[in-house]
């Protein structure tokens, strides 16, 4: 039997190799196996989709679906689809019915359009040579998709058992609630910036290209969805019968019925789909008593923040190839429940970009940080008490001029940026200095009280970070929304209001303070026509009631790739440097 002299050496040079081999399969996923690239038309359910087939050339493989976001086409995933390819899967990617150069209309995400056009594809991909079949005209079928494609992974695995495992990501549960937010239980704030985005894209010019005239002024968009936009972008609110449509094409409507493993990844930088889309998604699916995994990621980025750091970038790919290579390939254990969130950290010029560090908690800890879904990790909430006297705030007339918080789809470009609140029109309410850190991890909420002459107020919602130099920073730019009735016109006698606000993942350091705006008026939503001035204030003078709740959690932190490398280095150096010692000893 051999002995070894140093065994610190072979501990040094296992430790090395294992750290460099969680390096390669952070980054070395793929297998880079041989697939054929082939386009082309296929008809399904009426319509013909513009569509492209990425199939293994030798043996046999599982097949991922890939839907792109709204406005997009296949192009647009053919990066991801290449990377799955590689990795070992044939994909599957289309231009969605109503863009492109794939014929229809544009009906939202359907059941009876889009959705039935997935169940389409699937059948033809249980006809193709190189795709493992777990029965008859059943492929062993996985579908990826952000914002628009995510809702379609979400509603095709409510509709359709054939379907494995999904990975909808930056995604709604409820789009009537997305587009007409309410943080406090109301009816509800016109989005107007962004349904106005997402209207737009829907007026492409590509429609000559697949011989389509359409109408000027709903472009491609089937007529009940053209409807319920130009009612409610006329009004400012929602009809009934619009916001039945927008629920009737959202995940809300099936996510009780999917069995099929479902991983949530949602970006913390959103002001169109925010995390409390996720948190829905994830209580539909588990509400539905089919025991489906569910597991939930954050990252630094949305649909403001784009694709956010570049760990974050890596982290999405990395949990997105795990989640199907087990619940597809059957390799590797299973993934889990556990909660994968990070944290801002700074700025990267090299990046151009944030800069952020990951965190882990054993569960799910939802949005209020009340407890996690493990129940093993202790997950609280600290209440803050505010101050502030109660405060007259003018609504201007039609929103002009309007504070401004965010810009919907430009987030990452101009972060870092001052927001602009109004004189007159916003009441600040604030906390004392911290003497301790505080990591929040959540939605905080807060009671208020308001009174308004006409009965009602529209209001939006704001946490600041005040830095001890008086600095104030919106967190990703995200204020709450809400549409308040019944109200009375004294504030003596206006009862308490609950407001959730943005869900942060945000350290604040000793000396840091939180300070709470209400505004009434945002650039980016709809509001009164008619000039009117609200009262506000908190609930009440105690801690109790005029107390900001924050759901607060230390998770353990997650290595990247560079620290990884980092400990390996400086593990091998140890090794070189000891070595060294031991041979002059």
């Amino acid at each position: 039997m051999p002995v070894f002299r140093h065994p610190w050496r072979w501990l040094a040079v296992a430790t090395v190799a294992v750290l460099f081999g969680g390096l390669g399969f952070w980054y070395l996923t793929g297998s880079d196996a041989d697939h054929k690239v082939t386009a082309q038309h296929i008809d399904v359910n009426g319509v013909s989709l513009d569509t492209s087939w990425y199939a293994q050339t030798s043996g046999k493989a599982p097949t991922v679906l890939i839907a792109h976001g709204f406005g997009g086409s296949k192009d647009s995933v053919d990066a991801s689809a290449r990377e799955l390819a590689a990795h070992g899967y044939n994909v599957l990617t289309w231009t969605a019915r109503g863009f492109g150069r794939s014929g229809g209309e544009i009906h939202l995400g359907a059941r009876d359009y889009e959705v039935r056009d997935a169940q389409g594809l699937i059948d033809w991909v249980a006809t193709r040579a190189s795709v493992i079949l777990d029965g008859p005209g059943n492929p062993r079928l996985g579908v990826v998709g952000g914002s628009y494609g995510g809702a379609l992974a979400l509603n095709l695995a409510g509709v359709d058992s054939r379907v494995d495992a999904i990975v909808p990501q930056i995604t709604y549960n409820d789009l009537s609630r997305a587009l007409q937010p309410d943080t406090a239980g109301g009816s509800g704030v016109f989005s107007k910036a962004w349904s106005g985005v997402l209207f737009g894209a829907g007026l492409a010019p590509e429609s000559s290209r697949v011989g389509i005239e359409a109408d000027p002024q709903c472009g491609r968009f089937a007529r009940d969805v053209c409807d319920a936009f130009l009612d409610t972008a006329t009004t400012g609110v929602a009809t009934e019968k619009s916001t039945r449509l927008l629920r009737s094409v959202s995940p809300v409507e099936v996510g009780g019925r999917i069995s099929a493993p479902t991983l949530l990844i949602q970006g913390i930088a959103d002001s169109l789909f925010p995390p409390v889309e996720a948190d829905a998604n994830a209580a539909a699916i588990r509400a539905g008593g089919k025991s489906t995994p569910v597991r939930v990621a954050w990252f630094s980025g949305g649909h403001d923040g784009g694709a956010g750091s570049e760990a974050d970038a890596e982290r999405v790919k990395f949990l997105t190839a795990q989640w199907l290579d087990h619940y597809l390939r059957h390799t590797g254990p299973a993934p889990g429940e556990s909660f994968t969130y990070s944290r801002v950290t700074g700025v990267s010029v090299q990046e151009r970009g944030v800069t952020t560090t990951g965190y882990k908690l054993s569960g799910y800890p939802g949005l209020t940080g009340s407890s996690d879904t493990s129940g093993a990790m202790p997950v609280s909430t600290i209440a803050l008490a505010l101050t502030g006297e109660p405060q007259r705030i003018a609504s201007p007339p039609d929103r002009t001029p309007a504070a401004i918080s965010v810009l919907p789809g430009l987030g990452s470009l101009v972060r870092g940026l001052a927001t602009m609140e109004l004189d007159g029109q916003h009441a600040i309410f604030e906390s004392e200095p911290l003497v301790d850190p505080l990591d929040m991890l959540g939605t905080p909420r807060v009671r208020i009280k308001v009174a308004s002459p006409t009965g009602e107020a529209t209001l939006f919602a704001k946490l600041y970070d005040v830095g001890p130099n008086g600095q104030a920073t919106l967190p990703n730019g995200l204020a709450s929304p809400m549409r308040l009735t019944g109200l009375p016109a004294s504030i003596e006698q206006a009862q308490a209001v609950t407001v959730s606000l943005p869900a942060v993942s945000l350290r604040l350091d000793v000396g840091h303070r939180l300070r709470l705006v209400l505004a009434t008026s945002d650039q980016a939503y709809a509001g009164p026509v008619e000039p009117v001035v609200y009262t506000v204030a908190l609930l009440g003078s105690q801690v109790d009631q005029a107390a900001l709740v924050v759901p607060v959690a230390q998770g353990t932190p997650l290595a990247s790739a560079e620290s990884v490398l980092l400990i390996a280095l400086a593990i091998l150096l140890a090794a070189i440097i000891l070595g060294v010692g031991a041979t002059v000893v």
